[in-house]
């Protein structure tokens, strides 16, 4: 097996390898040498840094003049200006900042940048007017932003244009930068255009810039893993001294992950060793999880033990996904042995896991493991949520447990906690089935005085229910209460609930109930159900229909005879002549 075959499939989709990218047609006019594009940088990144949206990375500064000198005034003035509908020119522009009195502050320029991302040509123009200002230099964090804001717009043409520019003018050392270069390649990498990301990574090895983990984590996020693996080997071919980072393999393993290739993973795992590449807690974390997700949970537990040998502590990023994982194969015991060995840890499980383990037990049919875990998380400091409990109360749903399912709710709220949404719909869905009035009467109570609205199927199952029992005044109020949300009732509830009414001579609340329902909105193509006061009028109706599909059937059907008789007669015919000729 060679080198570098580690990192490639089988069968190659596309292969870049077997030439060097060509530079650009604008590289050649730039007044510096190439050097050969893929040797070593001088200027290398230390670390892999993922490059976010430089919105988010400006806005960690947003204000790097303590004292701006410019003020709100100023700024609705030059937006006021940016949105004129007329068609803006430079000279324009140019005119109406300087009869505003307002020069190019760097503060006021990234504060109007960020308020017109969207709008590439108007902070292009902008950025131009500033940079022929007297005096004025522009920041790393404007300029990249302004690129940034080009990009996102597809003006790739404009960016490339201005980094030229900066370059000829004796700017590009200060202004052409790891994240001018990397916004250009992670958004060719997004659009699919995997020849220009590369292009721009050889541009920046001209000027000394080292890309490379930012050309492969761009072509690794948006789907190109195999032409990734086709700039490793390349690189490894033309350097057969360099040995990929820890970085490098933890993109690749978790990419791997990704599109589900185990086999890959282990062989990328195997080079590492073979590299002796120390693996770190993110190299073992981006394994347990993929492996727990993939169901191959005894592979993750042998990949935890192995992590001593390296000399590697499990934190929260591993025993996480490993507790998660035993959950999901059922296997609750050794959940909980893990769970004993991370409540060693100084900094111990989270809430995510506490919640974690709950759901796995309580889907197991285990409430009394749950509880025990539920007790555990108290002691801790770690305070539950509805969402825990919300655990349990789906198990006491699902089997009708009512005494159970009341008594931690009673419990709950005794405790201080506050149900949500979902926990006011499991215990009324639950009372309804068993047809336990009274309680759902409680609970709903509550939750109006908790300002919660009900959804409209367990509205209808709490109306059904009360017209069951008779409660008609209560089930008007729900149904009223359900109308006024904006919801259409069940035709067949509303159509129950009528015909008791007036079966109990509650006519004044028969007729209520149907001026409401006339007011509902209904479907525009579908037969209005709720246009019929009477079950006879209803009868009426259809029968009107019946008949009048009877009339259009006899037509086609008359039709169809006449039609059907010409060809007979032409068959006879042609018999006729046939005998003759015989």
């Amino acid at each position: 097996m060679s080198r570098n075959a580690i990192f490639l499939r089988p069968k190659f989709i596309r292969l870049i390898t077997t030439s060097i990218p060509k530079f650009p047609s604008f590289i050649h006019n730039l007044p510096f040498k190439q050097s050969i594009t893929w040797n070593k940088p001088k200027i290398q990144v230390p670390r892999f840094q993922l490059i976010h949206t430089l919105s988010s990375s400006s806005s960690r500064n947003p204000n790097p003049n303590p004292n701006p000198n410019f003020s709100e005034t100023n700024f609705n003035t030059v937006c006021t200006i940016l949105n004129n509908p007329e068609p803006i020119t430079f000279q324009n522009l140019d005119n109406a900042l300087h009869e505003a009195r307002i020069g190019p502050i760097e503060p006021l320029l990234l504060a109007i940048f960020k308020k017109f991302d969207s709008s590439p040509k108007l902070v292009f123009s902008l950025f131009r007017w500033a940079e022929k200002q007297p005096g004025y230099n522009p920041s790393n964090s404007n300029f990249n932003l302004m690129i940034y804001v080009l990009t996102k717009s597809g003006e790739f043409k404009w960016a490339l244009m201005v980094l030229l520019h900066e370059i000829k003018t004796g700017n590009g050392s200060k202004l052409v930068s790891t994240e001018s270069l990397g916004v250009l390649i992670r958004h060719y990498a997004r659009l699919g255009d995997v020849l220009s990301a590369i292009r721009i990574f050889e541009f920046g090895n001209t000027l000394e810039i080292d890309l490379f983990e930012l050309l492969l984590n761009g072509l690794c996020r948006y789907g190109h893993l195999m032409v990734a693996c086709e700039c490793i080997d390349k690189k490894m071919d033309l350097q057969p001294d360099w040995v990929p980072s820890i970085n490098v393999y933890n993109m690749l393993l978790k990419e791997w992950f990704r599109v589900q290739n185990l086999k890959q993973v282990e062989r990328v795992w195997l080079r590492m060793r073979c590299e002796k590449v120390i693996p770190g807690i993110v190299t073992f974390g981006i394994l347990v999880e993929g492996y727990c997700k993939a169901g191959f949970v005894d592979r993750a537990l042998e990949l935890f033990g192995e992590m001593r040998k390296y000399g590697v502590v499990p934190d929260r990023m591993v025993y996480g996904p490993v507790v998660d994982g035993l959950l999901g194969a059922g296997r609750l015991n050794e959940a909980l042995g893990v769970l004993e060995r991370f409540l060693v840890l100084e900094v111990g499980p989270t809430f995510s896991t506490f919640n974690t383990l709950i759901r796995g037990f309580c889907k197991a049919g285990d409430l009394n493991g749950g509880g025990k875990i539920l007790r555990m998380m108290i002691s801790r400091g770690i305070m539950p949520t509805a969402m825990t409990y919300n655990w349990f109360f789906r198990y006491y749903s699902k089997h009708g447990k009512v005494e159970e399912g009341v008594n931690l709710y009673r419990k709950m709220i005794q405790s201080g906690y506050e149900p949500d949404s979902l926990t006011f719909h499991l215990m009324l869905k639950m009372l309804c089935e068993e047809e336990r009035l009274d309680l759902a009467m409680q609970i709903r109570n509550d939750m109006r005085s908790k300002a919660h609205v009900l959804d409209s199927d367990i509205s209808t199952m709490l109306i059904d229910l009360l017209c069951k029992m008779h409660r008609l005044e209560a089930a008007v109020v729900e149904f009223e209460d359900l109308i006024q949300r904006g919801c259409v009732p069940n035709y067949v509830s509303y159509q129950t609930l009528h015909h008791q009414l007036k079966k109990k001579g509650l006519h004044e609340m028969a007729v209520k109930i149907f001026d409401l329902v006339s007011t509902a909105r209904s479907s525009t193509t579908l037969p209005k159900e709720f246009g019929f006061d009477t079950f006879h009028e209803r009868r009426k109706c259809i029968m009107q229909k019946a008949r009048a599909m009877s009339n259009i059937l006899k037509t086609d059907s008359h039709s169809k005879e006449l039609a059907n008789s010409r060809p007979c007669k032409r068959s006879n015919f042609r018999k006729t002549s046939k005998s003759n000729k015989g």
